[in-house]
């Protein structure tokens, strides 16, 4: 599994992107932090996911940001067909995304 978070530079809200690829073999971690978007990608038949949060999750605070935006460059990570949520589908683009302070 692929993992990869976008986040702010500076002083204006921008992106960058970090990776890291988890697996149950290197029992890796990530911590990402309040309102960073994030998203991840399954590289193998199937993976199981866990979250840990700060508070309870509310589906209606949940945001989407279409992952095969031209302007997060992050598409070259991804080969063959991919298989989308439902809520997914729904996605907006980076520049589009609502933002949280």
């Amino acid at each position: 599994m692929l993992l990869l978070e976008l986040g702010v530079c500076g002083d204006d809200w921008d992106y960058f992107c970090v990776s890291s690829n988890l697996s149950a073999e290197n029992k890796t971690q990530m911590w990402i932090p309040e309102s960073l978007a994030h998203g991840f990608i399954v590289l193998i038949g199937a993976a199981e996911v866990l979250y840990k949060s700060t508070d309870y999750w509310l589906p209606e605070h949940e945001r989407c940001i279409a992952w095969d935006d031209e302007n997060l460059a992050i598409t070259g990570l991804i080969h063959g067909k991919t298989v989308l949520s439902t809520k997914d589908t729904q996605e907006r683009l980076f520049a589009e995304a609502e933002l949280f302070s």
